[in-house]
């Protein structure tokens, strides 16, 4: 997959228009200052241009899930396993994790070691 941005209705447009005038490949992307090989591959098939196929797995977890998880992690001090229980997820736990750590606005820290309370701290 490319780096830059895929051309514009516009620029499509523009690109046929002169491949039909008899611009070379080169010259159109001179004038719309985009590189000759992203003219010459929408050229050659225009049809096709911008529908590669998605191809890999199917995430195990739905977005629905993945909502849930986080609104269940969200301010809470609950483990990625206390959550996997709490919704009868059948996942990993690193799957749960996953999807905890992927959003920006939950930040998990571990939580600090602190002493027991004893009888004199209950007294106090």
């Amino acid at each position: 997959m490319g780096k830059g941005k895929s051309l514009s209705d516009v620029e499509q447009g523009k690109i046929l228009a002169f491949h039909k005038s008899g611009w070379s490949n080169r010259n159109i992307a001179k004038e719309l200052k985009r590189s000759s090989d992203v003219i010459d591959r929408f050229v050659k098939n225009p049809q096709q241009y911008g529908r590669k196929k998605h191809t890999g797995c199917k995430p195990k977890i739905s977005p629905r899930m993945q909502r849930r998880i986080i609104s269940r992690s969200s301010n809470s001090t609950m483990s990625i396993n206390q959550i996997r229980a709490d919704l009868g997820i059948k996942e990993s736990k690193t799957t749960v994790w996953r999807v905890v750590d992927n959003n920006p606005n939950i930040v998990r820290e571990k939580m600090k070691a602190t002493p027991n309370l004893t009888d004199q701290h209950r007294r106090d």
